[in-house]
């Protein structure tokens, strides 16, 4: 395995309600994002690796979300048609996720969400999210040998 390019961090939705929206019991959850893209025929060694995270932001008194969004970076990574092991897909995400939060820190600079605290996500819920891809990879590389 090999990572060939790191492309920036990207926010794809950014869903922030007016500041009078946020006074009330706040509660803020933080989910994996973590996908792994088939090859290309421009490119057929190699998959593209996405990873990020999801933050939303529950108003609890009002029963409203008052803030979500989706960060997430994507890496070439040359696999030449093998699934990465989970240690791999492990140390990546640890690395797109360190990446995720600074970006996501300079975007909320000037915002009410400056000031917020967003939780890492959990470790199990990045062992779930690392199995589940490692699970569909090999699926897909079945399919591809048995046709």
């Amino acid at each position: 395995m090999e990572a060939l390019e790191i492309y920036e961090p990207q926010v794809d939705n950014w869903e922030l309600k007016p500041v009078n929206e946020h006074m009330g019991y706040l509660k803020t959850q933080t989910n994996i994002i973590l996908g792994l893209s088939p090859p290309t025929p421009e490119r057929p060694d190699c998959i593209y690796f996405n990873g990020g995270f999801r933050v939303v932001e529950y108003n609890i008194t009002t029963n409203k979300i008052i803030f979500q969004t989706d960060c997430v970076q994507t890496i070439t990574v040359r696999n030449n048609s093998q699934c990465p092991s989970k240690d791999y897909l492990h140390g990546m995400l640890e690395i797109m996720i360190d990446n995720c939060f600074r970006f996501f820190v300079k975007k909320a600079e000037g915002t009410i969400m400056q000031n917020a605290i967003i939780p890492p996500p959990s470790l199990q819920n990045k062992l779930a999210a690392i199995e589940d891809a490692v699970l569909k990879w090999n699926a897909f590389l079945k399919d591809i040998r048995d046709s």
